[in-house]
């Protein structure tokens, strides 16, 4: 029986199963996984982006809350310290995604 020499390229047919790289089942999996990642992935950093932004937004804005306090339904929302450095840490995911999603547009060649 005459044996073939292994080839290392990725578009001969494999020896074992006679499939291309590309239709084996591994392959497919691997595929079919990855495109569900990046949908998530899609849909979630934008939405801790906008969380991100809300969250220091209400920090900025209940941080300048007199220091009697503001009577709310029966309720009194006391002030608290303000410091920078919890704002941009509560603004650091959402300018992370608006900075790098405007990066890509314009390596992309598009307007930012």
């Amino acid at each position: 029986m005459e044996q073939h020499p292994q080839s290392n390229d990725p578009h001969e047919r494999s020896s074992v199963d006679g499939l291309p790289p590309e239709q084996r089942p591994a392959d497919r999996l691997h595929q079919q996984s990855a495109a569900v990642d990046a949908s998530y992935t899609r849909r979630t950093r934008p939405m801790i982006a906008r969380l991100s932004f809300y969250a220091a937004l209400m920090y900025a804005l209940l941080s300048q809350i007199p220091t009697d306090g503001l009577s709310l339904l029966g309720w009194v929302l006391m002030p608290w310290q303000y410091d920078a450095t919890v704002l941009m840490t509560l603004f650091a995911p959402a300018l992370a995604y608006t900075g790098a999603r405007g990066f890509e547009k314009w390596k992309a060649g598009g307007s930012i």
